[in-house]
């Protein structure tokens, strides 16, 4: 039953899938991150990208039009 939850919305966190269980079973947030992990789902948090000044893509166009030939 977890599996599908999950499959449905990823961005669900602990607490909200264990208030939707609740109506079923009593099930507490950290027993339902227990048993996702057990199913092989792990949370993460998305990786920050900072984006490139103007300044740094003139750098580096300048560096891959200058090394262009190299390959």
């Amino acid at each position: 039953m977890l599996g599908r939850i999950i499959q449905n919305d990823k961005y669900l966190t602990y607490e909200e899938i264990a208030t939707k269980l609740n109506s079923k079973v009593e099930i507490s947030a950290r027993t339902v991150n227990c048993e996702l992990n057990k199913l092989g789902y792990h949370s993460s948090h998305p990786k920050i990208a900072l984006l490139l000044t103007v300044k740094q893509c003139e750098h580096r166009v300048e560096w891959a039009t200058a090394h262009l030939r190299k390959n």
